[in-house]
């Protein structure tokens, strides 16, 4: 029997775009880059990029240009990363 692996997360989906757009030299990602490489509609992936980087997971370098957080400002549970 072949495991079946579950598909990405739009979250994700984004989340990896901007990761690797950073491995290869790219110094921001563009929400108009992230939704032709993820195929998500542009609506979506710019829903997806606020909550990322309201999380703390991303950062916002103008707008529009996205780059991955720093990783001292990568936290679970939120920017802060407060648990209640």
């Amino acid at each position: 029997m072949t495991a079946v692996l579950p598909k990405p997360s739009g979250r994700q989906k984004v989340l990896d775009v901007v990761h690797e757009q950073f491995r290869q030299g790219q110094q921001v990602s563009t929400r108009e880059t992230v939704a032709d490489i993820t195929r998500l509609p542009l609506v979506t992936v710019d829903d997806t990029l606020k909550r990322l980087h309201n999380d703390g997971e991303i950062q916002r370098i103008a707008r529009g240009r996205y780059a991955p957080a720093p990783p001292h400002q990568a936290v679970q549970g939120g920017a802060l990363g407060l648990r209640w």
